[in-house]
């Protein structure tokens, strides 16, 4: 049977907050960014070179076989495995980068932290062996030619900004869902984005994505767009 792990992990957020400043990779929240500097204000000259250099790494580690972000995941000590992992040089960098921006973000945690308990709590109840959840596991395992997922899911609590929400998925049994500042009157919804997110973590994999991949072979936007686009049509907002 499926269930759900709800879960607020103070070093997935750390590592959020750096590399969404950072805008490393085109899929950033400018939003959260201009709303994360309106108190304590703007970012200063250190921050901004530290920000630069962090995303000059991380460009070296992309998504796949060397991405150090799942590690911010996992790992009760992420730098101490990345200082294993990666070269002195580039974790010295890296850590540096955290030190200096370990004040920024522990003023926004304080202030956030209720809200990501509040919502825990609801998902969590929400998420809670429900008919509704077995009938969507099954109406998408039909629609995408796939199993239903029988497995546990964990569903990490991210910052956001007012009024927003989104996910991501990652590989293996994970997905983020930012969602602090979201109304907690629209718990619906982000239950919706939960499950829009469990599509590309596992039901569009065995077959869809294989198909649109065999049929754009050199097309890597329109594999991107066409799969989103099926998600999308389906939830959070959509049949």
């Amino acid at each position: 049977m499926m269930r759900f792990k709800v879960i607020i992990n103070k070093w997935a957020n750390f590592y959020f907050f750096v590399q969404n400043l950072s805008e490393w990779h085109f899929s950033n929240r400018k939003a959260y960014n201009l709303f994360w500097q309106e108190k304590p204000g703007e970012l200063t000259s250190r921050e901004q070179q530290a920000l630069k250099l962090f995303a000059k790494l991380h460009k070296r580690y992309p998504f796949g076989r060397d991405f150090y972000g799942q590690i911010f995941f996992v790992s009760r000590d992420p730098l101490g495995a990345l200082g294993r992992k990666l070269p002195k040089k580039d974790f010295q960098s890296l850590e540096q980068t955290f030190l200096i921006f370990e004040d920024r973000f522990n003023l926004l945690y304080r202030k956030e932290l209720p809200a990501l308990q509040k919502w825990s709590k609801l998902l969590a109840k929400r998420l809670r062996g429900t008919m509704v959840g077995e009938r969507l596991n099954t109406a998408l395992a039909r629609l995408y030619r796939t199993r239903p997922l029988r497995k546990m899911v964990k569903v990490h609590l991210l910052f956001s900004a007012p009024d927003y929400s989104g996910g991501g998925a990652s590989e293996g049994d994970s997905i983020t869902l930012e969602i602090s500042r979201y109304p907690f009157s629209k718990v619906n919804h982000a239950v919706g984005v939960i499950w829009h997110e469990l599509i590309h973590l596992h039901f569009e994999k065995r077959y869809f994505l294989p198909m649109l991949k065999k049929t754009f072979r050199s097309d890597q936007q329109s594999v991107s767009f066409i799969k989103e686009a099926a998600a999308s049509a389906l939830l959070p907002s959509g049949v």
